[in-house]
This record gives C-alpha cells, structure tokens and sequence, in this order.
C-alpha cells in the first residue's frame, strides 16, 4: 500500500506553475472511485503528452493494477506524495501537472 496522508480525492482549481521547461508532465491518482473516472476521461490527453502517473493512494497491488488497466499506454508508478503535494501546494487528486500548468 501507498499512502499520502496530505492528499486526498477532490477538486483541484487550475493555476499556472513555473516548473523547469522539459518537465516530464505527470499526473497523480489514487485507486478511488473519482480517479478512476478522470483516468478514463483523460486518458487520450495523458497519452499524447506521454504523462507518467504517479499512483499516491493506493490500498494494495490490486489497487495499482487497477488504475493501470484504467490508463493502458500510460506509466504509473506507486510513490508517497507528500513532499511533492507539499512543494506544489497541492491537497487534492487526481491533478495533471505539467512545466505551465496544473489542472484536472
């Protein structure tokens, strides 16, 4: 299991961000009902930026392969999300993060 005391499913409001040009974009998720969702709607969008996810809520193995056969195509790795919610300011997921942006 993977767990981000600090995130949680929710709204996120887009802003603009100020990342490193050639930031890989990256989304995270968890294995909760409303990140599967946004992982169905959004998967064209994540794929033809070759977006990594980064799975930071997730109850077990099944939970990452759940959300991995939600979003064929696309790489995602568990990884605690604190620090990086912290640094970003972020409370809420699922969020695409790119170089410019952050949004849902």
């Amino acid at each position: 299991p993977v767990e981000s005391p600090s995130l949680a499913p929710g709204y996120v409001e887009a802003r603009s961000l100020s990342l490193p040009e050639g930031t890989t974009p990256f989304f995270l998720v968890g294995d909760d009902e409303l990140s599967m969702t946004w992982l169905q709607q959004r998967g064209e969008v994540l794929r033809s930026l070759n977006a990594v996810g980064l799975a930071v809520d997730v109850s077990s193995a099944d939970g990452l392969q759940q959300i991995r056969d939600v979003a064929p195509g696309i790489e995602v790795r568990p990884m605690a999300g604190d620090d990086l919610a912290e640094r970003l300011n972020i409370h809420h997921y699922p969020v695409l993060i790119t170089s410019a942006r952050m949004e849902q």
